[in-house]
């Protein structure tokens, strides 16, 4: 039982130093500094969608037979090594690489730390405090951002923008040290059939479901909104005229206010009238952004609501259809769908942003982003699951 309750703890811990708090404000000005332009980046993040699609079932699966612990374990220092890397990167090849490398050590953590805790819960009798936890994980990683600023304000000053990627990487390696702390969690299964054939058989039949698909669908267009801003956050940052060292002290303010929200809300966040009030923010959010007016700046924390909130209900909706079984192969669908997006709109984003401006990117993200989540409440009020 202590196994189990230190497993929650060791988790929580874990979240500030694998979430790349110093380098968050100036990865974009990394890259751009770098002569990439905008459909360069976003093809970056095409790169490790499409790696982590492909390696995401199959890392789930080894987590299901395996371990969870153990493919975070594992999964951790291969992150860690690729995000040292990168800080010394220069090369768009180079930079490549590096997402690959991300991309396999993420595949193994992701899928992996929400069964490994939803089974840890489960252990201590605490199953219903999924969404309270796990929001107190995103508000220790956002505090993390907070409180990484003077470091990231220092390094940039005095070494450059890689060296901020290099510290996380760093702060991963920690991560990777506390990893080791995480016990599995033992579950009785039924052998009757080659486990690796159930397992397929059981994702085949999770992703027919109707009601788990539009889960996906929604769950993915609400993250994208905020996901696809973070990359777009710089150059409008410069289009306001705002310094590059003030882009820490902006994300100060954003990730303070995104862990407050985290840690005080965690009740009535997944109803239907929060999951439209989400939809809604996202267009506005961005059509605000596009106007590209200095007073409007307040408008971006929106999306910080919604990255900071809608998450975990529609996590803890998706794993009550669940087999414990094959828990992290099927979570890792909540990933892969995840980057699928990206694959396909984040270079069409960019390409929009290099071709034709900033706002046409801003006003597409929005647009499309707001329809397809109102679209998949539409089809989850119908099934009745919301």
């Amino acid at each position: 039982m202590n196994d189990y309750k230190n497993n929650i703890r060791w988790l929580i811990w874990i979240a500030p130093f694998k979430d790349l708090p110093i380098s968050t404000a100036f990865v974009v000005p990394f890259f751009l500094n770098s002569g990439l332009g905008q459909a360069q980046i976003f093809l970056l993040q095409s790169i490790f969608s499409v790696v982590f699609l492909l390696w995401n079932v199959p890392s789930g699966y080894l987590a299901d037979r395996f371990g969870k612990a153990l493919s975070i374990k594992i999964g951790a220092p291969v992150a860690a090594i690729a995000m040292t890397a990168y800080g010394f990167s220069d090369h768009f090849w180079q930079f490549a690489l590096c997402e690959v490398g991300l991309a396999i050590g993420e595949g193994l953590i992701n899928g992996a730390d929400q069964a490994l805790l939803i089974e840890s819960l489960a252990k201590t009798k605490q199953s219903n405090s999924f969404v309270k936890i796990s929001q107190r994980i995103n508000a220790l990683a956002f505090a993390s951002t907070a409180i990484s600023v003077p470091i990231a304000i220092l390094l940039v000053t005095h070494v450059g923008l890689g060296a901020t990627l290099t510290a996380d990487g760093l702060l991963f390696f920690v991560a990777a040290i506390l990893a080791w702390r995480l016990k599995e969690v033992m579950i009785k299964t039924d052998n009757t059939e080659n486990a690796d054939l159930s397992a397929w058989r059981a994702l085949i039949n999770f992703i027919k479901q109707p009601k788990i698909r539009w889960l996906l669908i929604l769950t993915v267009s609400l993250g994208s909104g905020p996901y696809l801003a973070f990359w777009l956050t710089a150059p409008y940052y410069a289009s306001l005229g705002i310094p590059l060292i003030l882009f820490s002290v902006l994300l100060a303010i954003r990730s303070i206010w995104k862990a407050w929200i985290s840690h005080k809300f965690h009740q009535n966040t997944g109803t239907r009238k929060s999951l439209i009030a989400y939809s809604m923010t996202n267009v506005t959010v961005f059509f605000g952004m596009a106007t590209q007016q200095i007073w409007l700046i307040w408008i971006v924390l929106g999306h910080d609501v919604i990255e900071s909130l809608q998450g975990p209900p529609i996590v803890e909706k998706i794993n009550s259809f669940v087999s414990k079984q094959y828990r992290a192969t099927l979570n890792s669908v909540v990933g892969i769908s995840q980057r699928l997006i990206y694959v396909v709109i984040g270079p069409i984003i960019g390409l929009l942003v290099d071709k034709s401006g900033l706002r046409n990117g801003l006003i597409f993200a929005g647009a499309t982003c707001s329809f397809v989540s109102l679209l998949a409440i539409a089809r989850l009020a119908k099934l009745k699951i919301y």
